[in-house]
Parts: structure tokens; sequence; C-alpha cells
């Protein structure tokens, strides 16, 4: 198995990641910046799990949907976003009319669901707080931790549809969950870090 880092190329973008697993590929994530990735990858993308529905989490999925045809999974209560350019706070980037909504096939999901792809088990952590549906993501030793873990920060909560007493809750929960061995954390926005490092050095935690 082995993960494709496509970083963000603006402000307005952030990280995705591309696991590999038997010739197989699952996106975690679809930013405009990681639809060529995918495209040159030469490899069957299986499917896109999207940690949360905030426009820069989504602005290339519609495309890579297109030339993929891969299967869509986001928490059952983000799935409005995919087509809300309010709710997912496109307006404050695009011209009216101009952000590419998705409304194909979606599949939701809940905490505690795991979803078997690639030949691996993603386990989904629901973390409310920076939305009401973001979800971490979990499988082996890594967690896709999107727009709620960063290295020495968390996801804002000052957001329309964000809540600071529903983050505290969901990093109380995380930790009690995982924080007993040292996952590798890949998040939205920054590099990777790890989580004992952020046991150790992050505020929030």
């Amino acid at each position: 198995m082995t993960v494709k880092h496509f970083p963000q190329l603006s402000d307005s973008g952030c990280n995705a990641y591309l696991i590999e697993n038997g010739g197989v590929t699952v996106l975690i994530d679809a930013p405009d910046s990681a639809v060529k990735g995918v495209k040159e990858s030469g490899q069957k993308l299986a499917a896109v799990i999207l940690t949360h529905g905030h426009f820069d989490h989504i602005s290339g999925l519609r495309e890579i949907i297109k030339v993929s045809g891969a299967e869509v999974y986001i928490h059952e209560a983000e799935i409005p976003m995919l087509t809300d350019t309010a709710f997912n706070l496109a307006d404050m980037y695009y011209e009216s009319g101009s952000f590419p909504v998705y409304d194909g096939k979606v599949n939701g999901l809940k905490d505690g669901d795991v979803v078997n792809i690639a030949g691996l088990n993603f386990r989904i952590f629901h973390a409310p707080g920076h939305t009401p549906g973001l979800i971490a993501v979990q499988t082996d030793d890594m967690i896709f931790t999107g727009d709620f873990i960063f290295e020495s920060s968390i996801g804002n909560t000052s957001f329309p549809n964000s809540n600071p007493q529903d983050m505290a809750a969901s990093l109380k929960r995380f930790v009690n969950t995982f924080g007993d061995k040292d996952y590798t954390l890949y998040p939205g926005h920054g590099g990777k870090t790890t989580m004992f490092r952020e046991l150790n050095r992050n505020p929030f935690l």
C-alpha cells in the first residue's frame, strides 16, 4: 500500500491523498488539484471518500467522477453540501453558478461504518465541529483527518454551520478512541503529523 499526496495549490485549496493497493486506488478528498494526478495515475480509481463537504474538498469531484466512474462516500449529514454553494461556502470564492457542484450518486456514511475498498478497511469516525458531518478516516496505521486535526492546531469552528462544543467533544472522543497508538495523521491542510506528537504538542488535545 502506498499513499500519494496531492498538496493544496492555493489558499482556497486543500490536500488530497491517493491510496493505492494492488493496482486499485482510493482518493481521500477531491480538490481540483487532484484531478490531474488521478488522470495520470494509470490505475483504477474505485472510490472517493470525502472528509466533509466544504468547497475546497469537493471542487474537483465532478471531473474526477466523470473520468473514473468511482463511487463517492461522504457522511450523510454532508450530502446537501455537494450541491448547495451557500452551505459549502463556495459562494465566498466563486461567481454565482460557476462552482462545479456534484449531483451524482452518493453513498452516505455514519459513525462506526467500516467500508471495504481495494482490499482495505476504512473505518469512519464522525467528528462534528468544523462541519456537522466531518469524518476522520482510519485504515491500517493511518488516519485522514480532513479539517479536524492539523499539526499543532484544529479545524476552524467560526463558520455558520460549525459548533465549538461539538468540536471539543469530538476531540475528546477521538483521543479516547485512537490515542493509544502512534497513527500517522494526514490532514486536509499542512503537513502530516502523528498521534503522539499531537498529544504532546497540540494545545487543543
